[in-house]
Formats: C-alpha cells, sequence, structure tokens
C-alpha cells in the first residue's frame, strides 16, 4: 500500500518545485523584456508552461506511475521502522527467514553520492532474492531504503537503458 508520505516525496515535491521554477522563469522574463504586449507575454508563458509540464514534468510523472504499478498488489509489514516481512499477491516472505539477500539498485549519481539537479535520478528499487531463487521487485515508493538490515543489502547501479 503507497503512503502519502511516498506520494509527497516522489510525486507532489518534484512536480510543484518544477512549477516554481517556472514561475521564476517567466517573472524574470516579463521583468527584462520592456515590451507590455499582453499577447507576447501569454505567448512565452503558454509554451513555456506547455514545455516545462512535457519535458519536466512528463518523466516524473512517468516513473511515478511505473513505480505504482509495480507496486500495486504488494504490501509491507514493519516493526519499529524495521522490516519484518512483505506480501505479495500470492505469497508472504519473511526477512530473516526466506530472503536470502537484496539487490538495491540505484540511479549512476545516487549510486556515486554525487549531487543531482533532476527528480527522476531519486526514484530507486530493491530486488529481494530468495532462497528459492525467486525474484520480488519492491519499489522505493513502499520501502524505505533505511528499513531492511544492512547485512542483506548489495548495492547496485542501474544501466541507462
Amino acid at each position: 500500500m503507497i503512503g502519502s508520505e511516498a506520494k509527497k516525496r516522489y510525486l507532489w515535491h518534484p512536480l510543484l518545485l518544477v512549477l516554481l521554477a517556472y514561475l521564476i522563469v517567466v517573472i524574470i522574463h516579463s521583468l527584462m523584456v520592456n515590451n507590455k504586449s499582453l499577447n507576447a507575454w501569454l505567448f512565452v508563458a503558454g509554451w513555456g508552461l506547455l514545455y516545462t509540464l512535457i519535458f519536466l514534468g512528463g518523466p516524473i510523472l512517468i516513473l511515478f506511475l511505473t513505480h505504482l504499478k509495480s507496486s500495486k498488489g504488494k504490501s509491507i509489514f514493519s516493526n519499529a521502522s524495521k522490516l519484518d516481512a512483505f506480501s505479495t499477491r500470492n505469497n508472504t516472505y519473511k526477512i530473516l527467514n526466506d530472503i536470502d539477500y537484496v539487490e538495491h539498485y540505484l540511479s549512476h549519481p545516487s549510486f556515486y553520492g554525487k549531487f543531482d539537479w533532476s527528480f527522476w535520478n531519486h526514484f530507486y528499487y530493491f530486488v529481494f532474492v530468495t532462497k528459492s531463487g525467486s525474484r520480488i521487485v519492491l519499489s522505493c515508493l513502499l520501502l524505505d531504503s533505511k528499513s531492511i538490515p544492512d547485512y542483506l543489502v548489495i548495492k547496485k547501479r542501474r544501466n541507462c537503458f
């Protein structure tokens, strides 16, 4: 079950920052241009908003919806901010009994600890490998990286493509 904190952190916060940056650019543009024509200002503001929503908001929304789709039907059981078990549609897995190791997939900037301005690099996911060999993918929308015991986690970077 996706909580409101995950929606706020991975969808609403980045989208609001993108729109705030857009508003700042439009205000600076309107102050710098001496042309007081309302039509010219609306033209620039309209195309700027369209560009912002497509090229900056679009990737955030696509990634959020992809992670939301992969998290459907999965739930987490935790105790004192530590993960105890999780369930998929068919099975329930206990962390200490059923899980062999966890692969933590990060983007390149996050893996190397570099600062990155793009919001889509903050998404990550986990692949839980069970002792029977099956692999279960859990998204960052369901699970925070601090809730898994460190001795189980192997950090990896995800490929670009």
